[in-house]
């Protein structure tokens, strides 16, 4: 029997229904049960009858079942099937698994998984008690109706704190959103910096050459075969720096792990976006110029300095 101490396992006393109102599968295992709240409830009253009377309470005289998630499992019986371990926290009563679950996140999505295990929620008091309400359509429509429900079971209970999983997770993610908002700022600047200075660059080279734009018209070359040649010898410079950007970007890409959450740190759509960005700028900056030079008289072309 493992004793699991110094380390964090997060602990909730849950319904059947809490599972499937929050859509957590089940992996292996089964459901508490009506049996497994009724054990539950008797577990617990034996323990404070013994315990109001003075007489010793043993913790191998109780026994708990408990839900477990995949973290956990994968914790402390690794390449094992967890159904029927039997573990114990501390000194408390040795608990059984019956079922795993899903991971969960109940800190932040950057916060990492840990261990939980989840018990009927008549094996522990639990105040106050968090009621998930799961439903079709506006969840605030719904508030009513739960009001009514709770004050028909207790008209002392008041509910408190009632929030829609959309603000749960919003709140949840608000640093998390002032660091996007503040690291999607810097790129963009970064971004525009970049576009205009290879615009900078790539222009004013492609004007130096207007003498030579200049002399390939005098000599019959055709407007159309001037621009493409501008433009490929410039896109040509601009692919080298943006592969060079691209190889260098890729490693360092680990530095952004920790703060990036959905999207991997080598994601090849951004990638692909931002050099495509950088090219166009690049293929901007050949044409224009270019463009300019081949418009212009070949006189003042050829004496152009």
């Amino acid at each position: 029997m493992p004793l699991i101490e110094n380390t964090l396992v997060e602990w909730n006393n849950v319904t059947p229904d809490y599972f499937r109102a929050f859509c957590i599968p089940f992996l292996r295992g089964r459901n508490f049960g009506a049996q497994d709240f009724k054990d539950a409830l008797d577990t617990r009253r034996k323990f404070e009858a013994m315990r109001q009377s003075g007489k010793r309470v043993a913790p191998e005289d109780f026994r708990l079942e408990a839900v477990i998630n995949q973290t956990m499992a994968r914790t402390f019986w690794p390449k094992e099937n967890p159904m029927g371990k039997i573990f114990k926290i501390g000194g408390s009563f040795p608990v059984t698994v019956i079922g795993m679950v899903g991971d969960t996140k109940q800190w932040g999505i950057r916060q990492p998984v840990i261990p939980q295990a989840y018990f009927p929620l008549a094996a522990k008091a639990a105040d106050p008690v968090t009621i998930v309400v799961k439903g079709a359509g506006d969840p605030r429509n719904l508030l009513a109706a739960v009001r009514g429900q709770v004050h028909s079971l207790d008209s002392t209970l008041a509910l408190s704190r009632v929030r829609t999983m959309e603000e749960i997770i919003s709140e949840s993610m608000g640093d998390t959103r002032y660091e996007a908002l503040l690291l999607g700022f810097f790129a963009l600047l970064a971004l525009t910096l970049t576009a205009v200075g290879i615009y900078g660059v790539t222009s004013y080279a492609v004007t130096q050459r207007t003498h030579e734009i200049g002399i390939r018209m005098a000599l019959g070359a055709e407007r159309c075969k001037v621009l493409r040649l501008m433009i490929s010898q410039g896109a040509r410079l601009a692919l080298c720096g943006v592969v060079l950007g691209f190889f260098g970007a890729f490693m360092m890409t680990r530095l952004m792990t920790s703060s990036l959450f959905g999207v991997s740190p080598r994601d090849p759509l951004t990638f692909a976006l931002t050099a495509a960005s950088l090219m166009i700028v690049a293929v901007l900056a050949c044409y224009l110029p270019a463009r300019r030079a081949t418009k212009l008289d070949l006189t003042v072309a050829l004496r152009y300095e």
